[in-house]
């Protein structure tokens, strides 16, 4: 759904309900991890008494990390090497600017208030490294999130108490986007102020406490999610409900300072919790995402989303010079059917050549019981 939004967007594109697409894709993204992670931390509990709190972050990292810096340094590195001379004179604002916070994992606070110069840099060295960056914001959340949760876990004495926490951050949360909202309207005067909430961690938790709230009701009552047909068309229809509302209101707000975006961004949420939801109870839904192709695609998953924006930057700026026919469905099929493959092919090398090496090294990181005697 994301390589689909990024892939329509163009230059001069229209707000359009497609956009709604790229926020609701995101937020399944946050919701699926936070419950595969939490669902992880509760079995190593169960099973162990306590969570290794130093294993979990170099299993996350194993997984993370390799492409993330590898990413970084192509985009960083490399790519200014090309054009050496236009890139000397901004490269130091650069670097401290959006480098060094990339490096910390703080993109997503860096970004919305020092866009400008990263898309000068690109501008200047006619090559698009913004295109290559932006996704980390969203990986920034993220590692944010679980270098915090698993300590949250490890503490909380019942799954119930757990419960309370994530309802707690879930106040904060919409309390603080409210701020920040409030904020970027009325002090800060930022390009696109939505940026300053939509991609700030303090704002953006709603999806990942759903997820993790998901994996505490699992474990704490799986004859939840078995559902019947009744039950699974109703709530199909709820969801249906969800995403009407999403693609025909939201993308009137997005990128704004709207107050409706404080709605906007806890309605993408319930929809992605919603469809989790479906995907693990009802049998139709759980059996189309058991084909073996989605799982395939699923495995290189994260190379896709951090290769894919670069490459369809590209592909768009060549077709642009094309005599092709000026409707934006011609720009889109055409990026989709020449970035696809290309996107898919590279990420199949970097799963064969980076990641599944370093994926096999977290067996050296397993929590293992301590034996008694």
């Amino acid at each position: 759904m994301v390589f689909i939004i990024h892939a329509w967007i163009c230059p001069g594109t229209k707000p359009s309900p497609i956009g709604a697409m790229g926020y609701i894709a995101v937020d399944c993204f946050f919701a699926l991890s936070a419950f595969l992670i939490t669902s992880l931390l509760i079995r190593e509990r169960a099973l162990y008494g306590a969570i290794n709190y130093r294993k979990f972050i170099i299993r996350r990292g194993l997984r993370i990390w390799p492409l993330f810096y590898a990413v970084l340094f192509f985009s960083c590195v490399l790519l200014p090497l090309l054009n050496l001379k236009a890139a000397l004179p901004l490269y130091g604002e650069f670097l401290l600017k959006q480098v060094l916070p990339s490096m910390l994992f703080c993109f997503n606070f860096a970004y919305p208030v020092n866009h400008r110069e990263l898309a000068d840099f690109s501008i200047a060295i006619g090559i698009p490294v913004v295109a290559s960056l932006v996704p980390f914001w969203t990986l920034c959340i993220e590692e944010h999130f679980y270098t915090v949760w698993p300590l949250i876990v490890s503490r909380a004495r019942t799954l119930s108490m757990l419960t309370g926490v994530i309802a707690s951050a879930e106040v904060f949360n919409i309390l603080v986007r409210c701020a920040v909202n409030w904020l970027s309207f009325n002090v800060f005067r930022v390009e696109f102020p939505f940026q300053l909430y939509f991609m700030n961690t303090f704002c953006h938790l709603d999806p990942l406490l759903i997820g993790a709230f998901l994996a505490i009701l699992y474990h704490q009552k799986p004859h939840l999610f078995v559902c019947g047909n009744r039950q699974g068309i109703a709530l199909s229809g709820v969801l249906a409900g969800l995403l009407t509302y999403c693609f025909s209101n939201m993308y009137l707000h997005f990128p704004s300072s709207s107050p409706m975006m404080i709605v906007d961004m806890t309605a993408t949420a319930l929809t992605a919790g919603l469809g989790l939801y479906l995907i693990m109870s009802w049998s139709p839904v759980r059996q189309f995402f058991a084909i073996k192709q989605l799982a395939a695609i699923g495995r290189v998953s994260f190379a896709i989303y951090l290769f894919h924006n670069f490459i369809l930057s590209l592909v768009e700026r060549q077709i642009s010079t094309w005599p092709l026919p000026d409707v934006q469905w011609s720009y889109f099929l055409l990026k989709c059917i020449i970035a696809f493959p290309i996107t898919y092919v590279l990420a199949l090398l970097s799963w064969k050549y980076l990641e599944s090496p370093c994926h096999k090294l977290k067996k050296h990181f397993e929590h293992k019981a301590v034996d008694p005697a």
